[in-house]
């Protein structure tokens, strides 16, 4: 089946197919996209809802059987598990099936999730062991993922949100990336990855 991919920020955009090969790999299925959408991540429900419905439409027109949107949980308080349904929801009322996962708290927490595929990176990044206790065991969504990398970066080249995104991913693991990140296990469960079908509350 194809599973069609919607995001929120440039650097999903241009970096998340890099991860493609594995997922499809994991899943048994075949995602396309990504696709961006205006999203507002703060704004109400319905307002998220609509602002997806015309690439949640472009890729259904592309041959998708199910389609996954992600943004980011940002700042908001509430439990993302209900944000996302309500989004859900408001996009049923718009006659359209999607499901709906947030990046907690970003997509950042994603990339430090594989926190050896930056310290692969050693032109780039110098990742100490201090760290890697901030991302291991499961830990990458409860960290200030922007702030690491920022660190991270070597000297006289501050971290570039778009260009290296695509450099960690093009080196990442995505079953590492699901060891750390309870949010992209999330993620793999709606593509129908096995190990996940039943929940992605544990590694």
């Amino acid at each position: 089946m194809k599973i069609g991919i919607v995001v929120d920020g440039v650097s999903e955009y241009r970096s998340l197919s890099a991860l493609y090969p594995q997922l499809d790999a994991l899943s048994g299925n075949q995602l396309i996209g990504p696709l961006r959408a205006p999203i507002a991540p703060l704004a109400p429900p319905g307002v998220i809802a609509r602002q997806c419905v015309p690439r949640i439409t472009q890729l259904l027109g592309r041959g998708a059987g199910k389609v996954v949107v992600m943004f980011d949980r940002e700042t908001r308080t509430d439990c993302a598990g209900s944000i996302a349904t309500s989004v859900e929801t408001r996009l049923r009322n718009e006659g359209i099936e999607a499901k709906v996962v947030l990046k907690n708290r970003m997509f950042e927490n994603w990339l430090v999730a594989d926190i050896n595929a930056i310290a692969s990176l050693k032109g780039r990044f110098k990742v100490s062991a201090a760290t890697k206790g901030k991302i291991v065991p499961n830990k990458a969504d409860n960290t200030d993922a922007l702030d690491l990398l920022k660190r991270a970066a070597k000297k006289g080249a501050p971290y570039d949100k778009v260009a290296d995104s695509k450099r960690i991913l093009e080196k990442a693991d995505a079953a590492t990336i699901a060891d750390n990140s309870r949010s992209f296990r999330k993620l793999l469960r709606y593509l129908d990855c096995e190990k996940y079908s039943d929940q992605s509350k544990l590694p």
